[in-house]
């Protein structure tokens, strides 16, 4: 029994270090070409906004000199891309982060508040998105999101967002990004293609009249997954014990039947706006807007956020 396990320890240090050393020499292999690193491992990319968000991110959580009440924005593309931090800023009077991903569960908005709570920075309120859509995502392309598109991958939430997923695959690129940061003369190379869409900075992305609309018929809601239950009531936890204003955000979707109840039954106020007076022509799909349709609806939310709040207003 002792030979067998020792062989089985054997094995798998020879192994670790094979993969060691082969991850390595591919980081090694982009100073001449990203062709092999391409063949075997996602490669950072600028659609999503991820990889600037991650930067703005962290000169964000560093700016604690700043005056003004803080509030961070998380949840999906929903969030990301429909809603303008820079108007809900100027209206509410508080610097708003957008720091929402492509199909971001709760359990990723979770360990994004952890890592923003946890940088030092005073944070006064968190909305958070409680997309019906994303109740049962196991929160695999976020994580990969933030993990493969972040210009510092040795962040400790990149850790944890692969604890999230819990996938071979993603710890693999997880393990080969953080290896090719050791390795001298390897390249960084970023798909700059951004499929018709506009980065405007603090997290936000819209996406051009060019962009082809695609409706369907309805938006399917499945039930919220334990694990997402249990992220929503830690970041509940959180928000109560580090005195953070908590709104949960029900955002407008084309075609889709609502159940709130779940939320109603929390300890938090709603920002509901399935009833946002923004005409259907101004989505591309049932969940995104144009461009030109995010000013109308982030002006909408910024007044229901007021009320909803009983804020005076103050122009940063």
């Amino acid at each position: 029994m002792r030979r067998l396990l020792y062989r089985i320890l054997l094995f798998s240090g020879f192994f670790a270090i094979f993969l060691l050393v082969f991850m390595a020499l591919i980081a090694y292999s982009t100073k001449y070409s990203p062709a092999v690193e391409k063949y075997l491992f996602p490669q950072p990319g600028l659609w999503g906004g991820t990889y600037q968000r991650s930067q703005e991110l962290d000169v964000w959580l560093k700016n604690t000199e700043n005056d003004s009440l803080s509030g961070l924005l998380l949840g999906g593309s929903t969030v990301y891309r429909n809603i303008d931090p820079y108007i809900l800023s100027e209206k509410t009077g508080i610097d708003f982060f957008n720091a929402g991903s492509n199909s971001q569960a709760l359990a990723n908005s979770l360990v994004l508040l952890q890592h923003c709570v946890n940088s030092g920075k005073p944070i006064q309120y968190l909305v958070v998105s409680v997309d019906h859509v994303l109740w049962d995502n196991s929160g695999l392309e976020s994580s990969s999101d933030w993990i493969t598109n972040n210009h510092n991958p040795s962040a400790g939430y990149t850790f944890n967002m692969a604890a999230i997923a819990r996938t071979h695959l993603l710890w693999l690129s997880y393990a080969y990004l953080r290896v090719k940061q050791y390795v001298p003369g390897s390249y960084i190379y970023v798909d700059t293609t951004l499929r018709g869409e506009v980065y405007a900075g603090k997290g936000f992305v819209c996406s051009s009249d060019q962009t082809p609309r695609k409706l369907e018929v309805k938006v399917p809601i499945p039930e919220m997954s334990p694990k997402n239950y249990n992220a929503l009531l830690e970041i509940m936890r959180i928000c109560k014990e580090r005195n953070i204003t908590l709104t949960f955000f029900n955002p407008k979707l084309l075609n889709a039947e609502y159940d709130v109840s779940v939320i109603k039954q929390l300890d938090g106020k709603i920002l509901d706006a399935a009833t946002a007076p923004v005409d259907a022509a101004l989505f591309y799909d049932n969940y995104h807007l144009y461009c030109r349709g995010t000013a109308l609806y982030t002006e909408w939310i910024a007044d229901e956020f007021i009320q909803l709040h009983h804020i005076t207003p103050t122009t940063l």
